[in-house]
């Protein structure tokens, strides 16, 4: 069993373990612990580290371009890398629970504004 971002995010010492099969929130810690870390040792945390680090914990998938799925681009050639939100992380964000957030009932005991 997994009691930890670390135990849950860290895939070295389980051959078949996927970061995408740890629970969503210690996904989420495990990125923010990464972007933290990154701030407080003076370090920038660009638009490639944001991409790199959600790819390692499961919230993006990267995927090759194609015009057929994924629609016209101006900036992707076909075969190129696409990144795209993880499952669990699209139905999140696609449910309403951010967009619904108000001061008087906060999504999932999340505190007020």
């Amino acid at each position: 069993m997994v009691h930890t971002v670390d135990e849950a995010t860290d895939t070295s010492s389980r051959s078949s373990a996927r970061p995408e099969d740890a629970p969503l929130a210690w996904r989420l810690a495990a990125f923010f612990r990464e972007a933290a870390h990154a701030s407080w040792d003076g370090m920038d945390f660009g638009g490639d580290d944001i991409q790199d680090a959600a790819v390692k914990f499961g919230l993006y998938k990267c995927e090759p371009y194609d015009l057929d799925k994924h629609g016209e681009s101006d900036w992707a050639d076909p075969g190129d890398d696409w990144y795209t939100f993880a499952d669990d992380v699209r139905a999140l964000l696609s449910d309403g629970a951010l967009e619904r957030q108000d001061d008087a009932s906060p999504p999932h005991g999340m505190p007020p504004k």
